[in-house]
């Protein structure tokens, strides 16, 4: 049986140190990864400091992702790297993000 993935998701984050925040395991959520995108290092790094910023490729992944039942999310990563940031995109906005560690 495959493990259970959960993760602590943050509301609307503007950087990635927002993702970061003390929290009780029971205010985690199941996820999984409808798809991966994989950004050189300027681009990833850009990403995760401006989180409100619209990315027109979350706009192009955004009908794949759904919050019921579970959170079906982008994972967005930099390349030849684990890990990365969980995205639930709303358009072309995070509407919901979570650190995902290597």
């Amino acid at each position: 049986m495959k493990e259970r993935q959960t993760v602590f998701f943050v509301y609307r984050p503007r950087t990635i140190r927002d993702l970061f925040c003390p929290h009780l395991p029971e205010r985690e959520r199941d996820y999984e990864v409808a798809a991966v995108i994989s950004l050189d290092a300027v681009d990833y790094e850009n990403v995760s400091e401006d989180l409100l910023v619209d990315r027109a490729f979350l706009g192009a992944y955004a009908s794949l992702c759904r919050t019921s039942p579970i959170f079906r999310c982008l994972l967005i990563r930099q390349r030849g790297r684990d890990g990365g940031i969980l995205i639930l995109p709303e358009g072309e906005q995070v509407r919901w993000a979570a650190y995902l560690p290597p």
